[in-house]
């Protein structure tokens, strides 16, 4: 692509529409499992463009990918750009409403703005751009919003079963940088078994959860190199990410009052 075809689509970008569509997207609350009202308001924004094909993929009758086509005048590669629609849930200490979408200057403030809706919002923008500017486009060039990015993938698992791609980018942010290259990850769980019995009985009692403290501990002092090819190395490093990311123990309903048989931790691994 030439410059001045570049210039053409950069002078369609509108910052504004960008600006406020994001603000939409924060004020739209999407956590992970919870997602699936914000991707029909999004499928719906989109369809208000008129332009191109919009459609929502159901996935597991709760939530659902988000679609968006547009075709070219003439053959050509499918390209790709896609992100996801849910999010973490919201951690303490915010002193704006993490749903606001307040703007400020040149800032906008709230929840999950970073990872990913403004990479979603940016992607759209782009989008719209290069339809605005009326250059010629050869082959299809597809938006994809997934959803349970945090939990098992299967809104990305759903779209590269069910479509194909010749070339994709991914919005996550980098910091601005171009990466060419994932390290991958799986989970796993480590359980610790022990023997319930009221607090006023503890002496009768193992406590799981006390069980698991030395477990813990012991990943983190874990100074495991794994053998990588030199050609991945040298993309993603050498280094092994270890971490444990959440834990379960205690009986529910109820409260403390009684002393866990079980604990499980699940570490999240990108090696």
């Amino acid at each position: 692509m030439n410059g001045e075809i570049v210039n053409r689509i950069l002078k369609c970008v509108d910052v504004e529409y960008a600006v406020d569509l994001v603000q939409k997207m924060v004020r739209t609350p999407s956590v992970v499992g919870e997602e699936g009202s914000f991707g029909l308001d999004l499928t719906k924004w989109l369809k208000a463009l008129d332009i191109g094909d919009v459609w929502y993929e159901d996935i597991d009758g709760t939530r659902g990918n988000v679609l968006w086509q547009i075709n070219g005048s003439r053959a050509g590669p499918r390209f790709l750009l896609t992100g996801h629609l849910d999010t973490k849930p919201v951690c303490e200490g915010w002193h704006r409403d993490p749903y606001g979408g307040e703007r400020e200057g040149s800032r906008i403030f709230g929840h999950a703005i970073m990872d990913m809706k403004a990479g979603l919002a940016c992607q759209i923008a782009a989008m719209k751009a290069l339809v605005d500017s009326n250059v010629e486009l050869a082959g299809t060039l597809i938006f994809a919003g997934v959803a349970d990015h945090m939990g098992d993938q299967s809104g990305a698992i759903h779209l590269v079963k069910n479509h194909q791609f010749d070339h994709a980018v991914l919005g996550e942010p980098t910091d601005m940088e171009v990466y060419v290259a994932h390290r991958g990850r799986y989970y796993f769980d480590i359980s610790t078994i022990g023997l319930s019995a009221h607090t006023c009985h503890r002496g009768q009692a193992i406590n799981a959860i006390e069980k698991m403290l030395p477990v813990i501990e012991e990943i983190s002092r874990i100074e495991y190199v794994p053998s990588v090819a030199p050609e991945i190395a040298e993309l993603v490093g050498e280094d092994l990410i270890l971490a444990v990311g959440r834990i379960y123990g205690g009986l529910f309903p109820g409260g403390p009052s009684m002393i866990p048989d079980r604990c499980t931790i699940r570490v999240d691994t990108r090696p």
